[in-house]
């Protein structure tokens, strides 16, 4: 149950997966909408909780948390919160076990991606020079080093990572298309670019064998990138993209477990090219993988921050959006309901309208090509408390 239809008066009830289970939409993925104070915060609290609770019993990862306020929600579940840093390490390029269902071969490939995606997530956070990710040398290495790790079935580190470029390994090791003189150079890269997360400001978190045990069943995991709070942006975007990997590597188990991937600061993500394309990527995987992923933004103006018109980081952006069939939108200011517009050609005058008179913690829900409806949420008294984080707002 999620709450009243103000249009019908009649119980809204909502499941992830049930648009796809009943024909009326293609995708089991959704967006969240809304400025802020709006209720869309709430209304994902709640929606998340009931989906953990028998018999839908999903397991429900919130892929960053900056700002805190999802782990007394996740307790109130008995659920996970990951926090690193201060003695607690996350060890971004542990893949964890292989599925039983899952062959050696494919296995092997599984984690390479996973692997490498998250070195590429963590140059995107790292790099101040406008590249993103890595290059095509740089990622020869990568790809030769992580082959070396699991040709010796041993699992990786950045840190240990870090001690193989600094040897003579990658002068001793043939690289298809890369030359010595290259492979030492773009070694030398890789460790100015890893080097800062073992031994720099970035150390402490990420570099070691993983020291906190993630439970893949809990009923609600929140990775908790608020852990970064002392200012430093680029550490906060270091947070997210590493966490990010671990979020990845969960859902690439194939365990049989239905996930709902919640990234609660829509904004954060959308920051990092290589963590956009790693959501893409989930999304289109999503049937294969069981895993209904939902985005949340204040605007849609917020999209006119991160790469430029026509880029293919702004494209890949808008196909999340647009692929994503259930859209929850809240009130919204006239700039980004004109971007809106663009962005969904069939929304009608009406819906235009509506969005523009909708009152707080009331949302337009757009569910395929014909559910439309006006639904305030039932929060009841405790949940409230647990969910509800402007008590400061109110002076």
């Amino acid at each position: 149950m999620i709450g009243e239809s103000s249009l019908s008066g009649a119980v809204w009830r909502y499941d992830a997966w049930q648009p796809y289970q009943t024909h009326a939409a293609t995708s089991v993925n959704g967006w969240v909408i809304g400025l802020m104070g709006s209720g869309k915060s709430m209304f994902l609290k709640m929606f998340a909780t009931r989906e953990t609770a028998a018999p839908w019993n999903r397991h429900v990862i919130i892929e960053g948390d900056p700002k805190g306020e999802w782990a007394r929600v996740a307790r109130s579940v008995g659920g996970q919160v990951v926090s690193v840093g201060a003695g607690s390490y996350l060890n971004v390029l542990d893949p964890g076990r292989r599925p039983a269902a899952r062959s050696e071969r494919d296995w092997r490939g599984d984690v390479l991606g996973i692997q490498t995606q998250a070195i590429r997530s963590i140059a995107a956070a790292m790099r101040q020079d406008g590249i993103a990710g890595i290059d095509e040398q740089e990622s020869g290495i990568v790809d030769a080093a992580l082959n070396h790790y699991l040709d010796r079935e041993q699992t990786p580190t950045i840190a240990g990572l870090v001690d193989l470029l600094v040897s003579q390994w990658p002068e001793q090791t043939p690289v298809k298309g890369v030359g010595q003189t290259d492979r030492r150079s773009a070694a030398d890269r890789l460790i100015l670019l890893l080097n800062p997360l073992v031994e720099g400001a970035m150390a402490g978190a990420f570099e070691r064998e993983s020291t906190v045990d993630v439970d893949p069943a809990s009923p609600m995991l929140v990775f908790d990138t608020g852990s970064a709070s002392d200012g430093n942006e680029q550490k906060k975007t270091l947070y997210m993209a590493a966490m990010s990997a671990t979020v990845e590597r969960l859902c690439a188990q194939r365990d049989g477990l239905f996930r709902i991937v919640i990234a609660e600061e829509g904004h954060e993500l959308l920051s990092n090219p290589e963590l956009v394309r790693a959501w893409d990527r989930r999304i289109r995987l999503s049937g294969e993988l069981g895993v209904s992923n939902w985005f949340l933004m204040h605007e849609l103006g917020d999209l006119s921050s991160f790469g430029e018109e026509g880029s293919e980081h702004r494209n890949t952006m808008m196909g999340i959006l647009t692929k994503s069939e259930a859209q929850v939108v809240y009130a919204q200011s006239s700039s980004s309901l004109e971007q809106m517009t663009r962005l969904l050609p069939d929304l009608t005058l009406r819906e235009i309208n509506t969005i523009r008179a909708l009152p707080d913690f009331c949302a337009l829900w757009r569910v395929g090509p014909r559910v439309r409806d006006v639904v305030r949420p039932y929060v009841g008294p405790e949940a409230y408390d647990v969910f509800q984080t402007d008590k400061n707002r109110q002076g």
